[in-house]
């Protein structure tokens, strides 16, 4: 299960795109979910710019992907001019990010930042800006 304003997107663009004030939440029990505000995947080739969240994201879900903005970015996506001020809570064994939970496969991220309180359960990944890094993200 993949929660967030959109639940996956594939060579998508996402612009000038602002939620306030959400609130999140996961409490899907069989784990391995992405969850972020806007997005939970942004998957393949998908292009976010200047888009910010505020808010709290929150989930239980062992083994999931938590995000401030996105759960998981993945195969050549990239997040430009965007932000999120939120608190970000995920269960244990998760990758929990200010920004986005996990990166891979030669994600991007150019002129972002995260604050807010980002705190995971035992055995997770935690990152202000992002939680886990899989492969080759380049931030700038």
């Amino acid at each position: 299960m993949n929660v967030g304003l959109f639940g996956w997107t594939v060579r998508a663009t996402l612009k000038n795109i602002a939620l306030e004030n959400t609130a999140v939440y996961s409490h899907y029990a069989s784990g391995a979910a992405s969850i972020g505000t806007l997005t939970g995947v942004s998957g393949v080739a998908t292009n976010i710019r200047n888009c910010y969240v505020t808010g709290v994201v929150k989930s239980t879900e062992v083994q999931s992907n938590t995000g401030g903005l996105v759960g998981k970015n993945v195969t050549n996506s990239t997040i430009i001019n965007s932000f999120a001020t939120a608190d970000v809570y995920g269960a244990r064994l998760c990758n929990v990010g200010g920004l986005v939970g996990q990166t891979l496969g030669n994600s991007i991220l150019i002129n972002c930042y995260a604050t807010g309180d980002v705190t995971g359960g035992a055995s997770s990944n935690v990152g202000g800006l992002v939680g886990n890094d899989y492969s080759n993200t380049l931030v700038i």
